[in-house]
């Protein structure tokens, strides 16, 4: 399944970012890490969706290990 974030920037600048899918465990969390890094400003008011609960997605150290 393909990857998608969506990326929602109001008239005062603020912006949300949702990872909608294809991310599963921990995954979501490096890849919006970097979209903020990029963008700037401070990560406010964070919600995690079931998925990144799920035991059988991927998980960071994974990611962090190549794996």
């Amino acid at each position: 399944m393909a990857k998608r974030i969506e990326i929602t920037v109001g008239a005062d600048g603020n912006y949300t970012i949702d990872a909608m899918e294809g991310f599963g465990g921990q995954s979501c969390e490096q890849k919006t890490a970097n979209i903020i890094s990029i963008l700037g400003g401070v990560e406010q008011d964070k919600k995690y969706k079931p998925e990144y609960f799920d035991p059988d997605g991927d998980n960071l150290n994974e990611l962090w290990n190549g794996r």
